[in-house]
């Protein structure tokens, strides 16, 4: 994956060739084939992206029409007049967002472009105006026992290095920051490996057993301290109504109201507690200020002739022209095509669930969002 820079210049003239009136060939440099060339045979309609969908089926591969005026931003600049691969559609309520950052005295100010978080993202924030009151124990988390929670600080408990059911054997560790799945309490005589060839039984008294963010079964001693704080409850327990709001933190559709249809404006400050910061410079600070939701419908797409494929987002709702590429058939051959497919279906799942940064590339006032891979 990279953030290298995606501009790479149409061989001029190179490889072009009559071939009826409604096609023209182009040849372009391409570090993937073995010849060092791709070839793509363009239709000379120029249509909006939700038209190209409509007639066929993904993946097809496009570039902008020749009359779009594209100014791109930055460093991070993508070529659209190369050819770019549109791998799948993708339909999701975004949160649009702004840095906040704290200047002289108490005043604050929005800085940076928007940053767009999907309604799947893993991260977790706290509102800025409640402060926060961590648990300081785990077993008082024991005694809510929500779904999951988020450990603020390193807690010493085992991690199951064996799970095979006839012989579950532990390790001692310091169990690290992060998210757990609560999956109950437990007690009973462990095998705990204590290196090499020596196995030592003993008698955990009781612990609370969970599931870590890399899906290894660890246990926590009730006895233990920390700072701990609810991450997602069962709203229909009424255990978890009781749960103090200060100990609480939410993802971001537990803040937003996303309750209403369409777009939905926001007013709510949060502070990210927990979960991976976007990947491209933004100015990110940690702290959001929340301006809309909004359900968008999009296509997910690959570069294709750098080094380093890397995914973006177009809007289908509204945007430029782009030019069919006719063909097709080459999705079954070795080419630069199956490469950055092969890519961008490793990529897809990690993809959509992260925090991207809005770009304006300002196509005939079209919006498209960027997140660079």
């Amino acid at each position: 994956m990279s953030s290298a820079q995606y501009s790479l210049a149409v061989s001029s003239g190179l490889g072009r060739r009559p071939s009826g009136p409604d096609v023209g060939v182009d040849t372009y440099r391409s570090p993937f084939s073995p010849s060092g060339q791709a070839h793509f045979v363009w239709s000379e309609r120029s249509l909006p992206l939700s038209y190209i969908l409509k007639d066929n089926t993904l993946p097809v591969v496009v570039k902008i029409s020749e009359e779009a005026n594209v100014r791109s931003e930055g460093d991070n600049s993508m070529d659209f007049r190369q050819p770019i691969l549109l791998y799948r559609q993708h339909q999701v309520s975004r949160l649009y967002a702004r840095n906040v950052t704290s200047s002289s005295g108490s005043s604050q100010k929005e800085v940076g472009p928007y940053v767009v978080i999907p309604e799947n993202y893993k991260g977790f924030f706290r509102p800025c105006d409640k402060p926060g009151n961590p648990i300081a124990s785990v077993s008082a988390v024991a005694h809510l026992m929500p779904l999951s929670m988020l450990s603020c600080t390193r807690c010493d408990g085992y991690v199951c290095v064996s799970p095979i059911e006839s012989d579950v054997m532990y390790q001692k560790t310091s169990l690290q920051p992060g998210v757990y799945v609560i999956k109950g309490i437990v007690e009973d005589e462990i095998k705990i490996h204590n290196g090499g060839h020596k196995v030592k039984k003993t008698k955990v008294v009781r612990c609370l057993r969970c599931t870590s963010e890399d899906n290894n079964e660890v246990l926590f001693p009730l006895k233990s301290s920390g700072e701990f704080y609810v991450a997602k409850v069962d709203s229909k327990s009424s255990r978890h109504d009781s749960v103090d709001p200060s100990s609480r933190v939410y993802s971001w559709t537990e803040l937003a109201d996303t309750t209403g249809h369409g777009d939905v404006n926001c007013d709510v400050t949060a502070n990210l507690v927990h979960g991976n910061q976007p990947s491209q410079d933004c100015n990110f600070t940690g702290t959001l200020a929340f301006k809309h939701v909004t359900k968008d419908n999009t296509v997910i797409g690959c570069t294709m002739l750098g080094e380093n494929p890397r995914l973006f987002e177009l809007s289908l709702n509204r945007g430029p022209n782009f030019v069919l590429a006719l063909n097709q058939d080459c999705f079954h051959t070795d080419s630069p095509l199956t490469k950055c497919l092969k890519f961008a279906k490793q990529e897809f799942g990690r993809y959509v669930s992260e925090i991207k940064v809005r770009r304006d590339f300002q196509v005939e006032h079209a919006e498209l969002r960027e997140g660079v891979k």
